[in-house]
């Protein structure tokens, strides 16, 4: 722990000396609080124990320095004075307003001691949380019998109640005036809040804008974006904003899919160029890689929510591969053909002319394989929900731009047949684009979804041209100096799950 430490007060060192952060005027302050816990935590018998896992020694710190105050020391010489709570004392005031006088808030200490109980504590002569509340206690009575007038704000609901001190406050009230009880001190006030964001507004393209997107390489990802809402594409590709990441223990979504994603192209990698046989495929061999994955990121003996998610993919992949790989090679070979890998996570670039401006299109397909005759592109999916990449053709008019969010929740899939189908010179309605579920409880032939028709080559045509026309006149769109990115054309809903809602301010 001193070794980690020692590491985090370099960072802290190189932000002071390199970085912009020490011309704000708290910046000192809080670095010198930061330090001082740095310090602490590495003379203390903290500083010799090792955790197994590296997101330990941040889960600590993070908890360590969470409880840290900063104290910020006003000056009796000019100007406005902010003051602490415990500076108050001996200094009178003609009025005071104390806001949030709450239980939980004041007093702020919990009666549970992780680490050390109250009966250890006492026994041990250490603090507990009835000399903390005594002192608030007596530091709030100095501070009120200071002050000629003295309001308490507090709010009283089923789920908060007001402050112990108040109603300590109100029945010694009662007490000296020898008020009836009935005769309430306290005045209830009603306000109005609209809590109403203004809606934001559109953002027009510069010169250096349009010179960005005339160059951009456009993904099926950065399309749904702007399908979605276009700030949400102009925030996250046009000025880069990516949302923070945090250190925890707790294995993300997008971590799970990309290491599934390892495990399936290192599995199948020796079988791609020539036809799969069901015998070949072993899920001892399967569990070997699954091993070496997570070994390789979370060491030899994974532990916490590592170790439970390496037992479900096991499981998981396991199944895939008996369940629904074995019997897709057994159907084109009934039918005297075979199915033969061509490609794992292939990268394909494309271009495409739309209105005499040329675009640059990348696709990354994760599997494309024939089956007896057919071009198959499959994208695998770790999740079993299909509602994010429906297209509803029903409800989908190309020729009217306010259908198109609410009609094609995804555009992954057309985007991906029309680009690996310009990249190969084959026909589009000659590929069959299909998601893989693999996140489905049951695990068979049923776990292909496409958003196209699977069986009549015609209507696939048809729905692929349509959707051609979406991604043609969506390119056009981003591309044209003169249209702004426009919050207006964004999908209801769009903000909920939004990274970027506060910028916009459409919370």
């Amino acid at each position: 722990m001193a070794d980690f430490v020692a590491k985090l007060d370099g960072v802290l060192d190189y932000i002071t000396l390199n970085g912009t952060a020490s011309l704000h005027p708290f910046f000192h302050p809080y670095a010198e609080a930061l330090r001082a816990q740095l310090e602490a935590m590495a003379g203390s018998l903290l500083g010799d124990v090792s955790f197994q896992d590296r997101t330990s020694y941040f889960n600590l710190f993070r908890k360590v320095v969470a409880a840290a105050k900063v104290p910020f020391y006003g000056t009796p010489l000019r100007g406005l004075q902010v003051l602490g709570f415990w500076e108050t004392r001996c200094i009178r005031f003609d009025e005071i307003y104390l806001l949030d006088m709450n239980e939980e808030t004041i007093p702020p200490f919990r009666r549970g001691d992780s680490l050390l109980p109250f009966g250890a504590r006492r026994a041990l002569g250490l603090p507990t949380y009835l000399d903390n509340e005594r002192r608030m206690e007596y530091y709030l009575d100095t501070l009120v019998k200071g002050g000629r007038k003295v309001h308490f704000f507090f709010v009283q609901n089923s789920e908060r109640e007001r402050s112990r001190y108040v109603e300590k406050l109100i029945w010694e009230g009662e007490r000296r005036e020898r008020r009836a009880g009935d005769e309430d001190p306290v005045r209830t006030v009603r306000y109005r809040v609209a809590l109403q964001s203004e809606r934001p507004e559109p953002i027009p393209k510069t010169a250096a804008v349009a010179e960005f997107l005339a160059e951009f390489r456009y993904s099926a990802t950065a399309l749904d974006h702007y399908l979605a809402c276009p700030l949400r594409f102009y925030y996250a590709y046009v000025l880069k904003l990516e949302e923070r990441e945090e250190i925890t223990e707790r294995m993300e979504g997008k971590d799970v899919g990309s290491l599934v994603h390892s495990i399936l192209e290192e599995y199948f990698s020796p079988f791609v160029g020539r036809p799969l046989r069901p015998g070949e495929l072993k899920t001892a061999d399967l569990d070997a890689v699954i091993e070496r994955r997570f070994g390789s990121l979370y060491g030899p003996d994974p532990a916490g929510s590592a170790f439970l998610m390496s037992l479900q993919v096991r499981r998981q992949l396991g199944r895939f591969l008996t369940h629904y790989q074995v019997p897709q090679i057994r159907g084109p070979e009934e039918r005297g053909g075979s199915l033969r890998i061509l490609g794992l996570e292939q990268k394909l670039d494309a271009e495409k002319e739309v209105g005499g401006r040329s675009f640059r299109l990348a696709a990354k397909i994760d599997r494309s394989e024939m089956r007896g005759d057919d071009l198959t592109i499959l994208d695998y999916k770790t999740s079993a929900a299909t509602a994010f990449l429906k297209i509803r053709f029903d409800r989908l008019d190309p020729a009217e731009r306010r259908t198109w969010p609410e009609a094609v929740a995804g555009l992954q899939l057309p985007f991906y047949t029309l680009v690996y189908a310009r990249s190969r010179r084959v026909p589009a309605a000659d590929v069959h684009g299909l998601f893989l579920m693999l996140g489905k409880s049951r695990l068979g032939p049923r776990i292909e979804f496409s958003p196209f028709d699977k069986e009549d080559r015609d209507e696939r045509k048809g729905q692929l041209e349509i959707m051609e026309a979406v991604l043609d006149a969506l390119l056009a769109e981003i591309a044209d100096p003169a249209r702004p990115f426009d919050p207006g054309l964004a999908r209801r809903n769009a903000c909920e799950r939004c990274t970027y809602s506060a910028i916009c301010g459409r919370m």
